[in-house]
């Protein structure tokens, strides 16, 4: 559960980022990808 939650808000922060600077098609791609190095 921890890992999950961890996991879950490193992707919040990034979203929360990639919203900002305006690359949504961008963040998607950068998410699979850290959720893969994170596993």
């Amino acid at each position: 559960n921890l890992t999950k939650n961890k996991e879950h808000v490193l992707v919040r922060a990034r979203n929360i980022d990639y919203n900002l600077v305006g690359v949504q098609g961008a963040s998607y791609d950068n998410i699979s990808a850290s959720n893969t190095n994170l596993q």
